[in-house]
């Protein structure tokens, strides 16, 4: 698919003049203009934004160009966060000395760290990762 650049249009900057002279043949306040681009989103915001895009998306400048032009607007893309292949939603077990956290706190006796062990407290099981 080729880039849909509009004609002499390249830079956030151009969408943004385009965006105001088309306000302003409207006699609408620019917010007001974009209101069915960003919806009540802050249309200022989105337009400084815009203005500092040195090179637009192409799905922007469809979308502009459907706004200026009084064309029905391209619908925006959604996304969906698909879980990665590795995230589950089981409990670690603590029996796992690989996943079980670290007990380094003091021996409440003598103040070793419990990871290294004293004769109050055994050594907490040595982590594989060497943390």
């Amino acid at each position: 698919m080729s880039t849909p650049w509009i004609a002499g249009v390249t830079t956030g900057p151009d969408l943004v003049a385009r965006i105001r002279a088309a306000a302003a043949r409207q006699s609408l306040p620019v917010e007001e203009f974009l209101r069915p681009l960003v919806g009540n989103k802050g249309g200022i915001s989105w337009l400084k934004e815009l203005g500092r895009a040195h090179y637009p998306l192409a799905r922007t400048i469809i979308r502009v160009s459907d706004l200026v032009e009084g064309r029905p607007i391209t619908p925006a893309r959604t996304y969906q966060r698909q879980p990665s292949a590795g995230s589950t939603d089981r409990a670690v077990p603590v029996d796992d000395p690989v996943s079980a956290p670290i007990d380094r706190e003091p021996c409440f006796k003598c103040g070793v760290r419990g990871d290294i062990g004293c004769r109050h407290r055994p050594a907490a099981p040595a982590n594989v990762h060497g943390l």
